[in-house]
C-alpha cells in the first residue's frame, strides 16, 4: 500500500498529500544524487558543454574538448541501431476459434497500434535507447489526453525521474514516481492561474509574480490513486540539478490534485541488467575519454611551442643574467627576453613527444572497446587484416548484436507493461466512446473501430522483435536463410519480418501479382503462336485502358471470344443445313452488295455470273481451336 495516499478518495485532498509528497520527493532525491551526478556527467559530455582547462595559471583560456566524440558516438549509434527495427504487437484471442473473441483480440491489437502510432512511437524508441545507453534507464509514462480523447505515450528525462527505491533486479513495475519538469514562470501561470500570489493565501497561495525567477520546478507526482501537481521552487543555478530547487516552505505550492481512475502507476522506470546498481554503458569510460581530450590538448600546445620557440639570451661567467624588464615573454609572443650580463642570444627548441600520441590512439582504442562503439558504425575500416566482407559482417554481428539483443529485451518486458497501462486507460476515461481512428499501419486499408466497454475485454498482449538484436537488414538475411532451409513457412516469413505490417495482405498481394504474371506470360504465348486474334488483343487493351485489373480484363475477352465462337458455330451449323447464316455472324464478311458475292455475303448461294462458294464445314477453325486451347490453358492456371 502506498502510504502517501488517503485512507479514501473522499478523504484525499491536497492538504493531507501535499505536505507528505514534498518530504517524500526530498528524502528521494538525496538518495538518487550520486546517480544523477554520473547522469549529468554523460550529459555534459554528449551535448559538449564541457572544457579542457588550458595548463598553466594565467595562460589562455579553457580548450574545447579536442579529441573524437566518443560519448556522443557511442550513444547514438547504440541508439540508432536499436532503434532502426520495430517489434510486433501481439494479442491473443480469450478463446481460439470463437468470433466474437477474435474479434476483440484484433481490435485490441488496433487500439495499442493507434495509441503508438498517435504518440509518435517511432522516434519515441529512438529516444529511450538513447537513454538506456547513455543513463541506463529511461521512462514511459501514460497519461490521458482529454483533446484526443485517448491515451497518450510520453519519454520522460531520467534526470527527472524518481521512483522508489528497489532492491537490484526487482522487475516490478513502481507504485509511485516523482517526475520533475523545469517550466517557465509564464507557461505555469497560463496553466495553473491560482500560481499568482494574488489569488489564496495560506496552504494554497500563489508563489508567482513577474519579479519571480524565471525557471521553476514543477513536481508531478503518480500513484496507484492519484495523480498530483505543484510547485517545489525555483530552479537554483548555484547547486547542481540533481539536489534541485530551493527546499523553503515559502516558493512551494500545490497546483492539482485529481484520482487515478487506472488504478496502477502509469510511470514505468525500466533500467540495464547490471551485477548491482544503475550503471550505463558509458559512465566507466568518461576518464578515459577526459584524459585523451587533455593529452590531445597537451600535444597540440607543443607542437604550438615547437613552432613558436622561446628565444633567451645567455649571460657571461662573471655576472648572472637579468632580465630587463622583469617579465619572461613566451616565444608566440614575438618579443625578445632582454637579458643584461648576456653573452649569447639562442631559442630553445623542443619537439612534441612521439609517446603522447601513442598513448591518446590507445586512450581512444580502449574507450571505444569498452563503450561498445564498433569501427564500422563510425564509418571506419577495422584493423586485423580482414579482408572479406562476411569476416566483417561477422565481427559487426558479435559485437554490437549482443547489446542490441539485450536492450530489445529489456525493452519487450517494459513494453508489455506500457501496453496493460495504455488499455485500463481507455476503460478508465473513456470506456464508451467509439473509436473510428487510423491504426497507423502502411499497409491497412481500412480505419480502426472500436469500443473500449465492449472490445477491451482484456489486456492480453505480447510485444516482441522477429530476431532481438539484428537490425532489419539482418533480419532479412537470416529470415531468408530459416526459409532456404525449410525451417520456417514462408506465412512466418512475412509475419516476423519488420518491414511488413500486414502479412495476410501481403501474402494475397503476392498471390495477385503471381496470377497476374502467369497471364502475362498466356497472352504472350497466345500472340506468338496466333491463337489470339486482333479482335481479343482490342477487347484486352480497351479494358485495361478504363483501369480494369488485368484479371478482370482477360476474363472479358475469353468471355467476348466464346461469344464469337458460339455464333460462329452455329452460323456453320445453319450453312450445312442449307439455310443462309447471320452475317454479324461471320467475322471479316464483305458488304451484301459486294462484287462477286451474293445478297447473303459469304455462305449464301452464288450470284450470277459469281464465283462458286467453298463447301461450308462444321468446327473450329485452326485459329479458334488454338484460342480454344490458350482459354483451356489459362482457366486451368487459374484454378
Amino acid at each position: 500500500m502506498n502510504l502517501l495516499t488517503a485512507p479514501s478518495p473522499m478523504e484525499a485532498n491536497l492538504e493531507y498529500v501535499w505536505p507528505a509528497i514534498r518530504e517524500e520527493m526530498r528524502l528521494r532525491r538525496e538518495d538518487r544524487a550520486p546517480l544523477l551526478d554520473h547522469m549529468m556527467d554523460v550529459q555534459r559530455r554528449y551535448n559538449g558543454e564541457w572544457a579542457v582547462p588550458y595548463p598553466g595559471k594565467d595562460k589562455g583560456p579553457d580548450l574545447p574538448p579536442l579529441g573524437p566524440a566518443i560519448i556522443a558516438d557511442t550513444i547514438d549509434t547504440t541508439g540508432m541501431t536499436a532503434g532502426s527495427i520495430q517489434p510486433e504487437i501481439f494479442c491473443p484471442s480469450m478463446e481460439p476459434g470463437v468470433a466474437k473473441h477474435e474479434l476483440n483480440a484484433r481490435k485490441r491489437k488496433q487500439s495499442l497500434e493507434y495509441a503508438w502510432w498517435s504518440s509518435g512511437f517511432n522516434l519515441l524508441s529512438r529516444k529511450w535507447f538513447r537513454q538506456l545507453a547513455g543513463y541506463g534507464t529511461f521512462g514511459i509514462l501514460v497519461t490521458p489526453d482529454f483533446d484526443a480523447q485517448a491515451p497518450k505515450i510520453r519519454a520522460i528525462d531520467p534526470l527527472g525521474m524518481f521512483p522508489e527505491e528497489r532492491a537490484a533486479g526487482d522487475l516490478r513495475p513502481p507504485s509511485s514516481v516523482g517526475i520533475i519538469h523545469l517550466m517557465h514562470k509564464n507557461e505555469i501561470m497560463r496553466l495553473w492561474p491560482q500560481s499568482r500570489k494574488e489569488h489564496g493565501t495560506g496552504l494554497g497561495a500563489g508563489v508567482l509574480d513577474a519579479s519571480s525567477p524565471n525557471m521553476w520546478e514543477v513536481l508531478e507526482w503518480v500513484d496507484e490513486n492519484q495523480r498530483v501537481f505543484g510547485i517545489l521552487g525555483p530552479r537554483d543555478t548555484h547547486l547542481p540539478s540533481s539536489r534541485g530547487a530551493s527546499r523553503s516552505a515559502e516558493t512551494a505550492m500545490p497546483l492539482h490534485y485529481s484520482e487515478n481512475p487506472v488504478g496502477v502507476c502509469t510511470m514505468l522506470t525500466p533500467e540495464r541488467v547490471t551485477l548491482e546498481k544503475v550503471v550505463s554503458q558509458v559512465q566507466n569510460i568518461l576518464g578515459m575519454t577526459d584524459l585523451m581530450s587533455r593529452l590531445m590538448a597537451l600535444d597540440i600546445l607543443s607542437s604550438e611551442k615547437s613552432i613558436f620557440p622561446d628565444r633567451v639570451i645567455l649571460g657571461n661567467s662573471n655576472n648572472p643574467p637579468i632580465l630587463v624588464d622583469g617579465t619572461w615573454h613566451d616565444g608566440i609572443d614575438g618579443k625578445v627576453n632582454m637579458v643584461l650580463n648576456a653573452d649569447q642570444v639562442m631559442t630553445l627548441n623542443n619537439s612534441p613527444d612521439r609517446n603522447v600520441k601513442e598513448g591518446v590512439d590507445r586512450l581512444e582504442r580502449n574507450s571505444k572497446v569498452s563503450g561498445g562503439l564498433v569501427p564500422q558504425q563510425v564509418g571506419e575500416t577495422p584493423g586485423g587484416g580482414l579482408r572479406t566482407g562476411r569476416a566483417n559482417d561477422a565481427l559487426f554481428a558479435s559485437a554490437v548484436e549482443p547489446r542490441m539483443q539485450e536492450m530489445h529485451e529489456i525493452f519487450e518486458y517494459w513494453a508489455g507493461h506500457m501496453n496493460d497501462i495504455v488499455i485500463e486507460t481507455y476503460k478508465a476515461y473513456w470506456p464508451q466512446k467509439k473509436y473510428v481512428v487510423f491504426s497507423g499501419q502502411r499497409s491497412v486499408r481500412e480505419v480502426a473501430r472500436f469500443r473500449p466497454s465492449t472490445h477491451l475485454d482484456v489486456s492480453w498482449n505480447k510485444v516482441s522483435y522477429a530476431i532481438p538484436g539484428a537490425s532489419s537488414s539482418r533480419v532479412t538475411v537470416e529470415l531468408a536463410q530459416l526459409y532456404g532451409a525449410d525451417a520456417i513457412s514462408m506465412k512466418d516469413f512475412r509475419r516476423m519480418h519488420p518491414n511488413i505490417a500486414d502479412a495476410e495482405a501481403t501474402e494475397d498481394q503476392v498471390n495477385v501479382e503471381a496470377i497476374d504474371r502467369s497471364l502475362r506470360r498466356f497472352i504472350e504465348v497466345g500472340i506468338e503462336q496466333g491463337s489470339l486474334t486482333g479482335e481479343d488483343l482490342a477487347v484486352l487493351g480497351k479494358a485495361l485502358k478504363k483501369g480494369t485489373p488485368l484479371i478482370e480484363a482477360h476474363e472479358e475477352m475469353l468471355t467476348e471470344a466464346r461469344e464469337r465462337q458460339q455464333a460462329q458455330l452455329e452460323a456453320q451449323a445453319q450453312a450445312a443445313q442449307g439455310e443462309p447464316p447471320p452475317l454479324e455472324a461471320l467475322p471479316g464478311a464483305n458488304p451484301p452488295d459486294a462484287e462477286g458475292l451474293g445478297a447473303a455475303g459469304l455462305g449464301g448461294p452464288p450470284a450470277a455470273g459469281g464465283l462458286p462458294q467453298p463447301e461450308p464445314t462444321v468446327g473450329p477453325s485452326p485459329n479458334q481451336a488454338g484460342l480454344f486451347n490458350l482459354i483451356g490453358a489459362t482457366q486451368a492456371g487459374l484454378s
